[in-house]
């Protein structure tokens, strides 16, 4: 017997059951190789000895990638972690699985564009510690947690700047 909830589940999934156990484990191993690799860059072992310029670079993709990938966690644990009686509003929605595999992905490329961006003085933002692995690592998790609003922003201000 399935759920009702179960009539709008994603192909290659059986139940929704088993959709939210394979997107489990996909949260799981992405934060893991991300924190994987800004540990061996960290610390220069094996291939991921890398000069300081390309550490800021790769610190700022995995900076956003992680702000994405919080975003998509925090919506996962509250659609799924209900508690007593259901308290939480938000029921599980299967069709939106393609959002929240892609969003870490996604929110990275934005939070790394925005950050060259910026680290180039080619937006009105500025960063005083360009030369910071840290700095890009926070910048970029700020901008992806946050790239919906900041790409709503970013064409906001674009659109304005076409019409002067």
């Amino acid at each position: 017997m399935t759920d009702e909830t179960d009539k709008e589940i994603v192909p290659y999934f059986r139940s929704n059951k088993t959709q939210i156990t394979f997107e489990f484990f996909y949260i799981l191993i992405t934060f893991i190789v991300a924190t994987t690799m800004m540990t061996l860059i960290h610390f220069k072992i094996g291939i991921f000895s890398i000069d300081h310029n390309s550490k800021i670079l790769v610190y700022s993709f995995i900076g956003g990638f992680l702000g994405g990938w919080t975003l998509m966690s925090k919506w996962f644990y509250r659609t799924t972690a209900r508690g007593k009686n259901n308290q939480h509003p938000n029921l599980w929605e299967s069709h939106k699985f393609y959002w929240r595999i892609l969003t870490p992905f996604v929110s990275a490329l934005i939070a790394f564009s925005i950050f060259i961006l910026v680290s180039t003085d080619s937006l009105p933002l500025s960063i005083q510690t360009k030369e910071s692995a840290k700095v890009a690592f926070g910048f970029s998790f700020i901008f992806g947690y946050f790239s919906d609003i900041m790409m709503s922003k970013l064409s906001k201000w674009i659109e304005s700047a076409m019409d002067k």
